[in-house]
This record gives structure tokens, sequence and C-alpha cells, in this order.
């Protein structure tokens, strides 16, 4: 439930995550020494990147999801 509520908030949500949770610093702290192989790592960004190319979310100056040629790997671009 915790990525749901952080993902909404990445999203331009409320900042739910941030008062229930701690926000950004609680969540890196959440995945200090823990690992995940360049094959996860690729899943969860394409799996990212579908669900931004099937939303119904209007793509604004303010939000642009990189493209895939492009991105760096990570959902960062709030």
């Amino acid at each position: 439930m915790a990525v749901a509520v952080w993902l909404a908030e990445v999203f331009g949500g409320p900042a739910t995550y941030r008062m229930e949770h701690g926000g950004y610093l609680h969540m890196l702290g959440q995945h200090l020494g823990r690992t995940i192989s360049e094959v996860q790592r690729r899943r969860w960004v394409n799996v990212m990147m579908d669900a931004a190319d099937e939303s119904a979310y209007p793509m604004t100056p303010s939000f642009a999801p990189p493209s895939r040629a492009t991105s760096s790997g990570a959902p960062g671009w709030r």
C-alpha cells in the first residue's frame, strides 16, 4: 500500500506519503542495503513506463516522463 501512496504523491497527488511515512528520505532508508538485479531494475522501469504510456495523465511541461530511450532507469520526473 505504501508504494501506491508514494506513487500517487510523485504524480502530484496529496502529500499523504510524506505525512504518514516521512517522505523521500524515509523511503530511501527503507531501501538501503537492499539490492536488486539488473533484470529486476529493468522490469520495474518497464512496468512504470508502461503505466505512464497507458495512463490518461495529461502530458504537460510540468509532467513529462522520460522516453524509454533516455530513461535513467528510475521514475524521477517529479
